[in-house]
This record gives C-alpha cells, structure tokens and sequence, in this order.
C-alpha cells in the first residue's frame, strides 16, 4: 500500500484535517474578535460586511476551501461540473508544477538525519 499515492487524494485529505483542526481549535470568544462594538455601531440589518473588523477576521476565522464546493448546484453545473476529485488532481498538479520550496536553515537537515537514525 506504501506504494501506491494519490496526490489528489492527498489534497482531499488536507483540506479536511484542515477543516477538522479548524473545529478542534473551538471559538474563540476575547472582546476583539467577538467585536460588540461593531454590533452595536452597525446594528440589526446593517451591513457588517463593509466592516474593516470583519475583514480582519473572514481570514481567519472562515474556512477557506480549495477544492470543496460550496457553490450552489446549479452555479456548479453552469461552471463546468467538475467532480472532487478532478478539481483535486488539477489542484495538485498546480501544486507539483509551481511550488517552490523553501530552503532549510543552517542544521535542520542533520538534525532530521540524526532523528531518522536514531528511530532506525
């Protein structure tokens, strides 16, 4: 089984413990980011959006997807109807053709080796 790989598959399963390390990590719920200020400024019906505090927070906050749909059914189908799994396959072969790794620092790479043996 070691050697047979999906780099889709690898994708799908990044995104969801992605999402699963999202939800484990729970709400957090300090006076900034709940934001009462906001609410009580912008109020019942008005446009949150627009605040600069929720644009702060969409980033972290609301989880972003790569390849889960989260279109309607029939702006999925107007947009090509692309199955899961080949929107993970095309992710990551974009992600095999353009990442750039970034270089280890100074010793990392002995240290992995002398971790490596020592569990050999």
């Amino acid at each position: 089984m070691g050697m047979v790989l999906s780099f889709g598959q690898m994708v799908i399963d990044h995104e969801i413990a992605t999402h699963i390390k999202r939800i484990v990590s729970g709400i957090s719920m300090d006076d900034d980011l709940l934001g009462l200020d906001v609410i009580h400024k912008v109020g019942i019906g008005g446009n949150y959006l627009a605040e600069k505090h929720t644009v702060k927070y969409m980033k972290t906050e609301l989880q972003q997807e790569i390849v889960m749909e989260r279109r309607n059914r029939d702006r999925w189908e107007k947009d090509g109807k692309k199955e899961l799994a080949e929107v993970a396959r095309e992710h990551a072969a974009e992600i095999l053709k353009n990442h750039q790794p970034k270089v280890l620092e100074d010793g990392v790479h002995e240290e992995f080796q002398r971790i490596i043996k020592s569990a050999e």
